[in-house]
């Protein structure tokens, strides 16, 4: 059995060219009375190589051939008009040790007709397939690596209780102690065009308050890979009382005690100075479906429409609990918790933990983190979100 390349190309190279290029190759060489030119136009060589001339691969062409059987994937790198197939084999009597001398001539073939060489058995290409450009979903989850983990971060806040310029008071506390956070390549929607722009806090500020979307995303840099701001400017055209900031980073960039630590500051300061109700880090696990989907663990979204729709229904890593909340969870909290200025600040672990590993150590195997008043399930699918029986009555402005 021959083990076949193919080559498909715009070019159609001629005899003597072909002839040059095997020549110029070190080792390589051919028998005129075994290769030529033949009267339709096309040739074949029989290529040897080495002292003793051993027999190495067969190379002919060119043949008509539009490439009509090769698929978009395969001729993304080919220029676009291709008008010829190349074939080279190692014959059945050949070595194998000859493949990679046939594949690097196809290579060589491939340039010279402006093509793209392919491998028949493992439908290897060359030059490499250009992958097609993101959609929206794919650019807001590429950062998301299959059996992967990330961490989301959001913070929650009352518009009316926010300190005059928050939008101003995120970008210091960034700088004071977590710049990755920083805003860069904002745009008003998933999947559209980024606000021109971008060097001063000025041109971030004139965007949310231009904003009509719900949401302003933005990149962080380095380990922060999506933000979200709602509520911090006068623009939307979407009614609400509830403000919030969303933050994505991945899990494994917090290994570093150092980075914890800084992280947990910001986490804390922003919490403060933004008076927020709640606040809230969990980790979200991504996997690879029987289909090859990606699906994610979706972190919980705990306002609709405007609304508060109360404390998330399964446990968090970090949660944060403002004055309305303090009283209603603190009997109820397994892990280790902190009184913060009449704030209180909840942790399962020092380092980053998801769902199932927090509802091993919750105690006597509960399966709810906190009573299930206060809490509201998030479905991604559900038209409209359910919301908690008891909310704290300083937030039913917003139900």
């Amino acid at each position: 059995m021959s083990y076949d390349f193919f080559v498909y190309g715009s070019e159609a190279i001629g005899h003597d060219d072909v002839a040059t290029r095997i020549t110029n190759i070190r080792g390589l060489s051919f028998d005129p009375a075994e290769s030529g030119p033949s009267e339709d136009h096309t040739w074949g060589f029989l290529v040897r190589r080495g002292i003793r001339r051993s027999y190495s691969f067969t190379v002919e062409g060119p043949f008509p051939d539009s490439g009509e059987d090769m698929d978009d994937r395969q001729a993304s790198p080919a220029v676009l008009g291709i008008r010829y197939r190349y074939d080279i084999s190692v014959e059945g009597g050949g070595s194998a040790a000859e493949i990679p001398h046939a594949w690097a001539f196809a290579k060589k073939l491939a340039k010279a007709a402006s093509g793209v060489a392919l491998d028949a058995q493992t439908d290897g290409t060359w030059p490499e397939p250009k992958s097609p450009p993101l959609t929206s979903y794919e650019e807001y989850y590429k950062d998301l690596s299959i059996g992967g983990e990330s961490l989301e971060t959001q913070w929650y806040f009352l518009q009316s209780e926010v300190p005059g310029k928050l939008a101003q008071t995120y970008l210091d506390v960034c700088r004071e102690l977590f710049p990755s956070a920083l805003p860069t390549n904002y745009r008003s929607y998933l999947g559209g065009r980024p606000w021109e722009h971008q060097e001063n806090d000025n041109s971030f500020l004139e965007a949310l308050q231009i904003n009509k979307m719900p949401w302003l995303r933005a990149t962080g840099s380095g380990i922060v890979t999506n933000l979200g701001f709602s509520g911090l400017g006068a623009g939307t055209d979407v009614p609400s009382k509830i403000g919030s900031i969303s933050l994505t980073m991945r899990t494994h960039r917090l290994l570093d005690p150092d980075s914890l630590a800084s992280f947990r500051r910001f986490f804390l300061a922003l919490a403060e100075r933004s008076n927020s109700f709640f606040a809230s880090a969990e980790v979200t696990r991504s996997r690879l479906t029987p289909e090859s989907v990606k699906q994610t663990e979706e972190a919980s979204s705990q306002v609709d429409r405007g609304k508060w729709r109360g404390l998330p229904a399964h446990p968090v890593w970090w949660s944060y609990f403002g004055t309305p909340y303090v009283e209603l969870v603190r009997p109820h909290l397994s892990g280790r918790h902190q009184q913060i200025d009449g704030s209180l600040f909840h942790s399962y672990g020092e380092t980053p933990q998801n769902r199932d590993e927090i509802a091993e150590i919750l105690p006597g195997r509960r399966t709810h983190w906190l009573p299930e008043d206060l809490t509201a399930v998030y479905d991604f699918c559900l038209p409209q979100q359910p919301i908690a029986s008891t909310i704290p009555s300083q937030l039913t402005v917003a139900k």
